[in-house]
């Protein structure tokens, strides 16, 4: 049952982060890995996994909700270019 409900938040969020190109899948992968990551830390203080799933669903939620409301993005890749010495 623990894998069941670790892969939902985890399939649902890298689901949903192909409809919206890179940027937008490094939040869904940021909110999911914060989901599993209470789930795995509550699974080992022995919370029950069902309160511990939907815990895990929650805090994937609100990171994802936060992160749409307050605008949060990545800095955007540069190219690593070297400067020649003149």
């Amino acid at each position: 049952m623990s894998v069941a409900l670790f892969a939902v938040p985890l399939w649902v969020e890298l689901l949903a982060a192909g409809l919206g190109g890179l940027q937008g899948a490094l939040l869904y992968a940021v909110a999911a890995a914060s989901g599993v990551a209470v789930l795995v830390v509550l699974n080992a203080l022995a919370v029950p996994i069902l309160v511990a799933g939907v815990v895990c669903i929650a805090v994937t939620v609100a990171v994802r909700v936060v992160a749409v409301v307050f605008g949060w993005t990545f800095p955007e890749p540069r190219s690593l270019r070297r400067r020649r010495a003149v």
